[in-house]
């Protein structure tokens, strides 16, 4: 089957999800995703697959078995440390490897920036322009460096959209995903404009679960290696200051009408549940206390009552 032929088919089958799926109503979006998801693939069979280590929106599509929010980033954390050259190397050799999905990159066209002042971490944005036969699909990667990953990374596998062999990339555990998310949003304060960082959150604290004991070591060395103190009390950015401002409530309504999400989701109540889910272990932390605690069903219960599975996927190294 020539490229052009199998770049129609796929778009075919995508046009099927889009069909049938809540989550991808915007076939552009959709086709972004599976050239995103491919990306992932090749960088599983390349040398550098033990370097890139999965976050992000992507991710939470795997803990939350759903993507709750569509993206066009794919987010790392590198370890070690690299310039432009070398990330532009390594993201070029993975886009050069050929595969019969449909998917061509322009490997001339591959940008490497800088990671912007606002970042609370250094890093680099990498653009990456891709063609699903005529289409574009285009997605940008954004890379971090030097944070902690508690208690380690896992290896799982990814989903595929269409069937084909499925990426196995290095992961956060979920209660780091956490502890950045809430140190982003103690750091920033009323200013922060990370929108979804607050809907991630309350997503996690709805659907999934946490090791209390791992969130609290997760969050005690995340505050550390980003040298921010752990907040006696509801940040800020939790509080009626925060979700009460106009402009706030304003930043909040379009970042649902971006990704059509409910509006019906107030910023108030979600600030309510980030800090329900998150202030009992930062209490913990501060006290030097062990944490003997699952956060399951939306609440706080004592470990010893769950011996269910914690909602990590399962990993495969």
């Amino acid at each position: 089957m020539t490229e052009i032929n199998r770049a129609d088919e796929i778009k075919l089958q995508l046009t099927s999800i889009r069909k049938s799926s809540r989550e991808y109503q915007d076939f552009q979006r959709l086709m972004v995703r599976y050239a995103m998801e491919r990306f992932l693939y090749r960088l599983s069979i390349s040398k550098y697959q033990d370097i890139f280590i999965l976050k992000g929106a992507m991710l939470l599509e795997i803990y939350l078995n759903t993507s709750i929010r569509t993206t066009k980033d794919i987010d790392f954390l590198m370890f070690g440390y690299f310039d432009t050259g070398a990330v532009k190397q390594m993201i070029t050799e993975v886009c050069e490897i050929l595969l019969d999905d449909g998917l061509r990159f322009d490997i001339e066209g591959i940008a490497v920036t800088e990671a912007g002042a606002d970042r609370p971490y250094p890093g680099f944005g990498v653009s990456v322009p891709a063609r699903l036969g005529a289409a574009s699909v285009n997605f940008a990667v954004d890379i971090a460096f030097g944070e902690a990953v508690t208690p380690r990374a896992i290896r799982v596998k990814y989903p595929s959209l269409l069937g084909y062999p499925q990426p196995e990339v290095r992961v956060y555990p979920l209660e780091t995903i956490v502890a950045e998310k809430f140190q982003a949003m103690v750091l920033f304060g009323v200013g922060n404009r990370r929108m979804k960082d607050y809907y991630d959150l309350w997503a996690i604290a709805q659907n999934c679960e946490l090791d209390g004991a791992l969130l609290t070591l997760a969050l005690s060395a995340t505050f550390a290696r980003r040298a921010t103190k752990l907040p006696e009390k509801i940040p800020q950015g939790l509080t009626e200051s925060f979700y009460a401002n106009k402009q706030k409530k304003q930043n909040w309504q379009a970042f649902l009408k971006t990704y059509s999400l409910r509006k019906s989701l107030s910023l108030e109540a979600i600030c309510q549940n980030v800090a329900a889910l998150v202030m009992p272990a930062v209490e913990i932390c501060i006290a030097g206390e062990e944490c003997n605690l699952v956060w399951k069903s939306a609440e706080w219960r004592s470990g010893d009552d769950s011996a269910d599975n914690f909602s990590e996927p399962e990993n495969t190294e």
